[in-house]
């Protein structure tokens, strides 16, 4: 019985030997047949550690850095110049209006799960030269919508002043020049458009400006040898006489509230004088005068007024201060009829001639004898200073020679027409360039 304990106790100190042993000998260096009696142990035994992987694959490098850059976003590039309309156009105005935008809602705040809303938009409407029919977009980018199609052929000018679209044509004689206020017409129910209502103004009227709210016209009417002044509604009634003169050669700007500024018709064989009418004293003040071939655009605030003058062979620009009675040269030559004001007046926006050629000016512009290939350039008021915005020949091989500039009541786009072909286009000022 002793000799079978001693032999007993014999095995077991063999058997922890030859464990302790391989147990702290790395399974590689072990011998072959013995690598998985190692695992097999530490199978058994957790504290043994964790089974040994039997995968030799290399791992990657998980410190090595990925040098591969992202590949930049594709950005489409926005036109900053749109072509509105495709036939000569007799003027354009900026309105606002409404639609209805239908979007997703909640199943339990509707029935419908349909949510519709009415947001407040604007709009710009413009009157086809050779049928008088009016279109409108919404601003910037809506398409092309027909809002009256009431035919008056033949318009030289039109004014638009929200609902209301003025006419001024030469009637089939071609002697008396007639002006129509015309109201646009609600459709009917199948999408057709009743026949334009309105009123014709006194005829012979020589020239109109809207008030900068668009609620009433200043107009020069033929009166004994000289002209009369009238303020009235946009159909021409409740008429107040605030002005008349022997002299029948204005131009008018109504540019604020009170404040009209009736410049002479300008000839570079001849000196220009401009002055300040206040519609409601009535008072007449000069602005500024005797200079050759004066044209001029007043700043709403009545601070600044950008003019010209007739040199030899051209012709320079500058702004005046009103206040000091300073000028400011302008770095870009323009004539005042190409550029716009903000409603600031700390900026004017203006179509720039690339060239000018030789003549007497504005003359020859005006006969259509020349024409200017534009650039547009963004003017500070109180430097002369101009900043690039865009130069359509340049981009698309366009030459344009803008007239009627006008901003939207946002001032992000600029519009205008061609003088040339008379196209409606569109000048987005935050993409140019």
């Amino acid at each position: 019985m002793k000799k079978l304990l001693i032999i007993s106790t014999i095995i077991v100190l063999l058997v922890c030997g030859v464990y302790a042993y391989y147990s702290n000998t790395p399974i590689a260096s072990q011998p072959e047949p013995l690598k998985s009696i190692g695992v097999a142990f530490r199978d058994f035994f957790p504290l043994g550690g964790e089974p040994v992987a039997t995968d030799t694959t290399t791992p990657p490098d998980s410190t090595t850095p990925d040098t591969s850059e992202p590949l930049p976003p594709v950005v489409e590039k926005v036109d900053p110049l749109v072509q509105l309309s495709t036939t000569p156009i007799a003027g354009f105005g900026f309105t606002s209006g409404e639609k209805t935008v239908t979007e997703s809602a909640s199943l339990v705040a509707t029935s419908t799960g349909i949510k519709k809303s009415i947001v407040k938009i604007s709009l710009i409407r413009y009157i086809e030269k050779a049928t008088g029919h009016i279109f409108e977009r919404e601003l910037p980018g809506g398409s092309e919508a027909q809002v009256a199609n009431t035919t008056l052929p033949g318009a030289q000018e039109a004014l638009v002043a929200g609902s209301t679209a003025l006419y001024r044509y030469l009637d089939t004689n071609g002697h008396t020049i007639k002006t129509f206020s015309g109201i646009l017409p609600t459709p009917e129910a199948d999408g057709s458009f009743p026949e334009m209502k309105g009123t014709f103004l006194t005829d012979d009227t020589l020239a109109i400006t809207l008030s900068p709210d668009l609620k009433k016209i200043f107009t020069l009417i033929p009166f004994d040898s000289g002209v009369m002044g009238n303020v009235s509604e946009l159909d021409g009634t409740k008429k107040t006489k605030v002005f008349d003169s022997a002299f029948t050669e204005w131009l008018p700007q109504w540019v604020s509230a009170t404040t009209v500024v009736l410049t002479t018709k300008a000839s570079g064989l001849a000196p220009g004088f401009a002055y300040l009418l206040d519609t409601n004293k009535k008072s007449f003040s000069r602005l500024m005068g005797n200079i050759s071939g004066l044209t001029t655009n007043t700043s709403p605030s009545v601070k600044y007024s950008l003019y010209s003058t007739s040199i030899t062979g051209g012709f320079e620009s500058n702004i005046f201060d009103v206040l000091s009675g300073s000028k400011i040269p302008l770095t870009k030559n323009t004539l005042p009829e190409k550029c716009t004001w903000s409603k600031t007046s700390l900026w004017v926006i203006c179509a720039v001639p690339d060239t000018i050629p030789t003549g007497i000016y504005p003359d020859i512009w005006y006969q259509g004898r020349v024409s200017f290939t534009d650039t547009f350039w963004k003017i500070d008021a109180k430097t002369g200073v101009a900043v690039f915005i865009e130069s359509p020949f340049k981009d698309k091989k366009l030459s344009l020679d803008a007239i009627n500039l006008a901003l939207d009541p946002d001032e992000s786009h600029l519009y205008f027409i061609d003088k040339t072909k008379e196209n409606l286009w569109q000048l987005s000022l935050s993409t140019a360039q």
